[in-house]
Formats: structure tokens, C-alpha cells, sequence
């Protein structure tokens, strides 16, 4: 049904065939009186239900209504049909949920890099204070001030950020 194969129109005599062919009741014959019986009940059951025209050789075909047809399509086939339908939905979606995934990414990356440049600052000043400390037990004169004044010339990264944007 969604891929558009298969007779939409069956004639008559196609659809007694199929009768006879897929039987209404096991060991019946074509000529039992209950058999015949129970085939022209079910053409008039079948012209209850389905669409019914007159071809031009004048041959009666019957086709599915599409109320009845719709509900026995396969779920893969409402989805396709469902993705067609609001596929301008689905784009703006998807789009919306990359940019801000690369919103978030952008924003993780940054703070990344923050932690980590606070981290080697924090190292720096460690190696110096220990650099100053050692010159001093050698007898080095004032070896921590130069480490001091250059510590404070450092500036955190959320220090320097602070200062740039005036938000002390």
C-alpha cells in the first residue's frame, strides 16, 4: 500500500478464484450446495464492504476502501509517510539540536581551557615559591621578593577575565 504495487481494482471473477483458491471449507467441492451457498453470502458481504464500479467491458471490480486500507498499513510505512509530512519540523528541530549541542561544546571547551591555564598558573607559582625557598637556604639575598613580584604580575585567567570586562 505505500509503495503504490499491486491491482488496486479486482474484477469479479479474479475474486472468486481467490475464493476457490484459499477455500471456504476444507474437503468442499465446487458443487456442494453449502459451498455455493457460503461463496455467493460472502460476495454479497464482500459488496457491503468494498468500493464497487463497472469497468467498460462491464465486468464488476471491487477495490478496498481507503479508511480500511490505511489501517492495515505497516508501521514503517506511517513513518515514512509521518517523516514526509513534517520533515520542515524535523530539520528545524535537528538543527536547533545542533547548534546547541555546539553551543554547549564551545562553552565545555572554553571552561576546559580556563581550569587548565589556572591549573599551570597554580603550578608556576608553586615551582617559584620552591625555586625561592631553596635560594634562600643557599644564602641567595632577597630571592622570594623576585618570586613574589613575579607571581603578582600573573594574573589568574578569571582574575585577567574580571579586570577585561570591569565586573570586579
Amino acid at each position: 500500500m505505500c509503495d503504490g504495487t499491486g491491482a488496486i481494482w479486482v474484477s469479479e471473477n479474479n475474486l472468486k478464484n481467490m475464493l476457490d483458491k484459499h477455500g471456504l471449507f476444507q474437503g468442499s467441492t465446487a458443487d456442494d450446495v453449502k459451498y455455493v451457498f457460503s461463496k455467493e453470502r460472502a460476495m454479497e458481504d464482500i459488496n457491503g464492504v468494498l468500493d464497487t464500479r463497472t469497468n467498460s467491458n462491464g465486468v464488476k471490480e471491487y477495490k478496498c476502501p481507503d479508511v480500511l486500507a490505511e489501517s492495515y498499513k505497516p508501521i514503517t510505512c506511517r513513518a515514512r509517510q509521518w517523516v514526509a509530512n513534517n520533515l520542515l519540523l524535523l530539520l528545524a528541530v535537528f538543527a536547533q539540536l545542533a547548534g546547541f549541542t555546539t553551543l554547549v561544546l564551545k562553552f565545555w571547551r572554553k571552561r576546559y581551557l580556563t581550569k587548565r591555564a589556572e591549573h599551570l598558573y597554580h603550578q608556576v607559582c608553586d615551582t617559584l615559591e620552591d625555586n625561592a625557598l631553596m635560594s634562600k637556604s643557599m644564602g641567595d639575598r632577597e630571592p622570594w621578593l623576585i618570586a613574589s613580584r613575579l607571581r603578582d604580575h600573573l594574573l589568574t585567567p578569571r582574575k585577567e577575565e574580571i579586570l577585561f570586562y570591569g565586573k570586579w
